[in-house]
């Protein structure tokens, strides 16, 4: 069924307190508050159908992979966009940076992310095409990616990617190394 977009409220204006139900809106999900300090993997790591909603920092998973599974939401902080030649330049005051062989894996269908930026997967010659990717959607048709910055990833800033996924306001640069030349990235 078709239903009206949520009213949004400006952002010069604080909320009073949370809107009446109603059945033509789309309700806002409960969103689990997680900080930089908050041990991330562990809070998301096979949560299914849950809003993750982070706070404003950097949030370094070191070798390990974050592996949100079906129907997650990861929601950075709100930063901004602004154009750069034909595309935009993001800037998410959220950070997810590891030196892993992935730094996201979503597990599942209809995983949604949002203002986050990625960098740092690792990979060479041993572990290609997989490894590398600072998002890898080999398992997450239907994956929604928007206002992300995803760079300096050894292979690519997204690969492996199903059917049905969507990127929106994503910038992506200084990805790829030799390692990768003719083979992925």
């Amino acid at each position: 069924p078709d239903r009206e977009p949520r009213p949004q409220t400006s952002p010069d204006r604080e909320e009073t307190g949370p809107e009446e139900p109603s059945p033509t809106t789309t309700p806002t999900p409960a969103c689990t508050e997680i900080g930089p300090d908050d041990d991330l993997l562990r809070r998301v790591n096979g949560a299914e159908n849950e809003a993750f909603c982070l706070q404003a920092g950097v949030y370094d998973l070191g070798d390990e992979v974050l592996e949100p599974a079906r129907g997650t939401s990861i929601i950075g902080a709100r930063g901004t966009v602004e154009r750069r030649g034909p595309g935009v330049a993001v800037r998410a005051p959220v950070k997810i940076v590891g030196e892993g062989e992935a730094i996201i894996r979503p597990q599942g269908p209809d995983v949604v992310l949002t203002w986050i930026e990625v960098s740092g997967a690792a990979g060479d010659a041993s572990c290609r095409p997989m490894c590398g990717r600072g998002i890898d959607g080999g398992d997450a048709p239907y994956l929604t990616v928007s206002y992300a910055r995803l760079h300096h990833n050894d292979n690519n800033a997204a690969g492996g990617i199903e059917g049905g996924t969507v990127f929106h306001h994503v910038e992506a640069h200084d990805n790829g190394t030799p390692e990768f030349k003719g083979c992925c990235s």
